[in-house]
């Protein structure tokens, strides 16, 4: 509406097509967009995908394009989980764009993979934005190296469109349809990696600071608490379910 009146007052003020500023609608009430975030992949449920995903692609008689197909599938599950990515982070991604390297982490050195996306802020601003993956995104990284060793540097790591294979996938794992707090059914999609990977980061880190997380998926705190904190009721209630012992016996 803002960017509405501002054309009408250009058409007015310099152009001078039109007389005054047309009536514009008079909002009553209160008015809020619903909270519908992505459901996402407990840990349990992401382990589950995964092996069905390597069961798919180990199946006999696949033709070869079709065996390639749920490889890449599987590797882009795991590159998006363990590095927090959007669907079109990971779509960026050439192989210029990748660099293996190492970290230290209390005290410990691990492998990871460095990542320049171009995603929903780079397109913003016209620029690359680093991420990092971790634990599987590095194995799928090696493995994508090792199955394509004639890949270009300017070649895409994801190929294929996995929109279609990827339903197929979460419908045989039986983690297509998820029923919400509120009783209304949701479906998972490519989008469910990303917050999949931010809830497994808090709930299972040594350190889950929402804020290094935040930094390390590339958003802000807030969007966090809004849409990545899903299930509230469901760890809440093991926070309070537990009863402390009467210092006398109850009567």
């Amino acid at each position: 509406m803002l960017f509405f009146r501002l054309v009408f007052k250009y058409a007015i003020e310099v152009e001078k097509i039109i007389a005054k500023m047309p009536a514009f609608p008079e909002w009553r009430g209160t008015f809020a967009v619903a909270k519908n975030p992505t459901p996402h992949l407990s840990l349990g449920e992401y382990m589950m995908l995964v092996s069905v995903a390597k069961e798919r692609m180990n199946e006999p008689d696949l033709n070869p394009r079709t065996r390639r197909q749920r490889e890449e599938l599987l590797m882009f599950v795991l590159i998006s989980v363990c590095s927090a990515l959007r669907v079109g982070e990971a779509e960026s991604i050439t192989w210029a764009d990748c660099e293996k390297g190492k970290m230290t982490s209390g005290g410990e050195v691990l492998d990871c993979v460095r990542m320049w996306v171009f995603g929903k802020h780079g397109k913003a601003k016209n620029e690359r934005e680093k991420a990092i993956g971790l634990y599987h995104a590095v194995e799928a990284s090696d493995h994508l190296k090792a199955a394509r060793p004639d890949a270009k540097p300017t070649d895409k790591l994801f190929l294929e469109n996995h929109r279609d294979g990827l339903r197929d996938l979460y419908q045989s794992a039986g983690l297509w349809e998820v029923r919400r707090d509120n009783g209304t059914i949701a479906y998972r999609t490519a989008k469910s990696f990303r917050h999949t990977g931010i809830s497994l980061w808090r709930a299972w880190s040594k350190n889950p600071d929402i804020d290094e997380i935040a930094t390390w998926a590339r958003t802000r705190r807030v969007h966090i608490e809004d849409w990545y904190n899903q299930n509230p009721v469901e760890k809440a209630v093991p926070n309070i379910v537990a009863l402390r012992t009467p210092k006398r016996a109850l009567p």
